[in-house]
């Protein structure tokens, strides 16, 4: 919430990830653009329009990027997994529409298994946040953040 306080940011954040390496238009193929205020490159060459969103999982969300970018957070970050039903009640968005979000994003996240890690794998789960008094072992109620890593190792010269 910090991070993308609203759609703009969350959108901003899109089109840096999009365009790092340049913009080329997807109709043209021609390179000269001008990025928009809204995030979005318009090609000099066949005027063209493409917003930050296109080809990826935001695209056309009907419930605004920042409910969106929260609930892959949740989808990611739930151990139990996350319901459109409970979607609903956090953001106010209609079920169907959580629903067919989420579906989505489990299809992005099923279509990451053609490249798996492999070889030796190394992974890490901490808490970042300081240590608690009088608490042993895992607590889930405090206001830390959970990261988990994940590294694999190939061989030298691979």
């Amino acid at each position: 919430m910090k991070v993308f306080p609203d759609d703009a940011s969350c959108k901003h954040y899109l089109a840096d990830l999009k365009w790092h390496n340049g913009f080329e238009c997807s109709k043209c193929g021609h390179d000269s653009e001008h990025l928009r205020k809204d995030h979005s490159c318009f090609c000099y060459k066949c005027q063209h329009v493409e917003c930050a969103t296109a080809g990826t999982l935001f695209h056309r969300v009907k419930f605004g990027l920042h409910k969106a970018f929260c609930i892959a957070f949740e989808m990611s970050t739930s151990g139990k997994g996350a319901s459109s039903i409970q979607m609903d009640k956090y953001f106010g968005i209609r079920q169907g529409s959580a629903w067919f979000f989420m579906q989505k994003v489990r299809k992005a996240i099923k279509g990451s298994r053609k490249w798996p890690l492999s070889e030796l794998v190394h992974i890490e789960e901490f808490v970042v946040g300081g240590q608690e008094k009088i608490k042993n072992g895992r607590s889930y109620g405090t206001k830390k953040t959970k990261v988990i890593e994940g590294l694999s190792l190939a061989k030298s010269g691979e």
